[in-house]
């Protein structure tokens, strides 16, 4: 699963962010309901490479995003969530993919380790959570669909929205599945749990604030450049993705 190009492309700082995640800091409330949390990297078969290396599990292959020009691999986190893989698809004709073609390929160029470039809220209700977030005082998008083809051709969709009325890789989008799409959590290889999950902005009281009216309360530390920082707990130990 994945958003359009144009919120990737404000992503760009995160290729050299660098950082240590404290997990004391940085332990994921139960309030929060991630559904997945999003690495990005510049070829996909290198990306499970490296994510089998610092894991010891090796993602299965998702699917693609169609008319988007990504895929992606995914790994269970339990509880409900997954880890996505996203990179490039070369083989996607569509013509959507093929306009966005060059500035995908310049995006996803940098990602030479594996890079937190986003993250997700679940929900059932996408409309009910709108609703919800504009009482909270936040300025929701519109409600937008989603797809993904998997590798055995069935189509699953979603539908998702942007709570904060800007696209920055550190803010979650909310994201409900349609009812018959089987959540990816039941269906990827699993083993390890999202340990820590960890915001780092030189306006952390700002963001702080918004977060505390969307009713989810992570952990917000001051730094700069602003990045993501996840901390898997794995069979192996933790594994930190600044």
């Amino acid at each position: 699963m994945t958003r359009s190009l144009r919120y990737l492309t404000t992503l760009a700082c995160l290729a050299g962010c660098r950082g240590a995640v404290s997990s004391e800091r940085a332990v994921v409330p139960s309030t929060v309901p991630v559904d997945h949390v999003i690495l990005a990297i510049d070829t996909l078969e290198r990306g499970i490479e490296l994510l089998r290396n610092a894991t010891g599990l090796t993602p299965i292959h998702g699917g693609v995003h169609p008319g988007r020009g990504t895929q992606n691999a995914l790994l269970g986190l339990g509880q409900g969530r997954y880890l996505e893989l996203i990179a490039p698809n070369p083989d996607d004709t569509a013509a959507s993919a093929r306009a966005t073609a060059a500035a995908r390929r310049v995006y996803y160029r940098q990602f030479r380790r594996l890079t937190p470039v986003g993250w997700a809220v679940h929900v059932s209700d996408i409309g009910a959570e709108r609703e919800r977030l504009v009482r909270a005082g936040l300025r929701p998008g519109p409600i937008t669909p989603g797809s993904r083809e998997t590798g055995d051709r069935r189509l699953l969709r979603w539908q998702m929205l942007n709570p904060w009325g800007q696209e920055r890789g550190v803010l979650p989008f909310v994201i409900a599945l349609d009812a018959a799409t089987p959540h990816p959590s039941t269906t990827a290889p699993a083993g390890c749990a999202l340990s820590g999950l960890q915001i780092v902005s030189p306006s952390a009281d700002s963001l702080r604030s918004s977060f505390v009216r969307a009713g989810w309360p992570v952990s917000i530390v001051r730094g700069a450049p602003e990045h993501l920082e996840l901390t898997l707990a794995c069979p192996g130990g933790e594994r930190h993705f600044p």
